[in-house]
């Protein structure tokens, strides 16, 4: 007989004295890294990390999408010449300056402008109609500069005295964004003040702001002269704008930058929190009084002092010599001591001879 091998473990004979042992757990080859590939993945990596930053940095940096509101101030204040040449021609090299980095940071972005004082294309003596809304929020480089262009020196209410409506023009640039084609993106106003806050009190303009961050509006105060008297009621509007954010630990999406007598303020705006943001260092007042180390003249203060002026200035006149059909491009390049002001004279002197020489109109 053919003996049948047992297929069950309880048929199996056992030993009862033998000890019992487990069954040893199978273990996988031992690893052994290779050192040569493992120091070739590092260095892999960090190349391609190199890479990446190096490629992330080339990239233009591009702005959030925001519609913007320039308020000028043309009042007969506007004419005094403690900025050069004058406060209005350095406010049209600011608001120019502003235009070109809204609209460059973000093609969609738009930007209105408002003259504070009116009578951009009235008579400046027919009773004053206050603030005047040139043109609404476009990304038309032509109407915007068309608009910048022909804001005149205008005394509101026919009195050669008076200064702007701060409140009223607010308000008027409140209405304007609410009604803005393009609802997407942020809301700001940027508000040139050149002339003394004569009636306006600062519980008002704190008043103002707070109404601003309900609309969720920012606003920026561009202060240039009457600085001991406009400087602390602006900086209660500024202060009501930002709300609780803007403490010591919050960020602060509002500013106020004070300009010194002497100072060009398109070169402070450049390192300002208005143009560069949060690259720009901390408040306004810091960056005017850095500002105004390099001007010659500028005002006291601590903060950071700004390394060398730009001494180049460049603008468009658009429509130049009252034709739509016609523009004026122009750089000028400073150099040595002052140049930043005769390169400053020029971009303004050149612009207003060539419009009235004889041999333009003959061609």
């Amino acid at each position: 007989q053919h003996h049948r091998p047992p297929t069950k473990p309880s048929d199996v004979p056992t030993n009862p004295k033998a000890p019992r042992r487990r069954p040893t757990p199978s273990r996988p080859p031992a690893f052994r890294p290779d050192r040569t590939n493992a120091l070739e993945r590092k260095t892999e990596r960090k190349r391609r990390e190199r890479e990446t930053d190096r490629k992330e940095k080339s990239k233009p940096e591009t702005m959030p999408l925001e519609s913007c509101m320039i308020l000028l101030d043309n009042s007969e204040y506007m004419r005094n010449g403690d900025y050069v040449p004058t406060r209005m021609e350095a406010q049209h090299d600011a608001a120019n300056l502003l235009v070109g980095h809204k609209t460059q940071s973000n093609p969609e972005s738009t930007v209105g402008v408002i003259a504070m004082s009116g009578g951009a294309f009235g008579t400046s003596t027919g009773g004053g109609t206050g603030a005047e809304l040139l043109v609404s929020p476009t990304d038309d480089m032509g109407k915007i500069l068309g608009a910048l262009h022909g804001v005149p020196v205008h005394g509101r209410g026919g009195e050669a005295s008076s200064g702007v409506d701060v409140l009223a023009s607010v308000q008027v640039a409140s209405l304007a964004l609410k009604h803005r084609r393009n609802k997407n993106g942020g809301q700001r106003v940027v508000l040139f003040v050149g002339s003394p806050l004569e009636g306006v009190e600062g519980r008002q303009l704190a008043r103002a702001g707070r109404q601003l961050k309900k609309n969720n509006v920012s606003i920026d105060v561009i202060l240039m002269g009457e600085l001991e008297e406009n400087e602390p009621k602006l900086k209660e509007l500024v202060d009501a704008a930002n709300g609780s954010s803007g403490g010591e630990d919050g960020e602060r999406t509002c500013h106020l930058v004070s300009i010194p007598a002497g100072v060009l303020p398109s070169d402070v705006l450049v390192s300002s929190p208005i143009v560069a943001g949060a690259r720009g260092g901390g408040a306004g007042g810091a960056a005017a009084a850095g500002g105004g180390g390099g001007g010659g003249g500028g005002g006291g203060g601590g903060g950071a002092t700004v390394a060398k002026i730009n001494q180049d200035r460049g603008g468009v006149a658009f429509p130049y010599a009252d034709c739509p059909r016609t523009a004026m491009f122009a750089c000028y390049d400073g150099h040595g001591e002052g140049g930043e002001l005769v390169s400053q004279y020029a971009l303004h002197e050149i612009q207003r001879r060539l419009e009235v020489h004889p041999s333009y109109e003959t061609g």
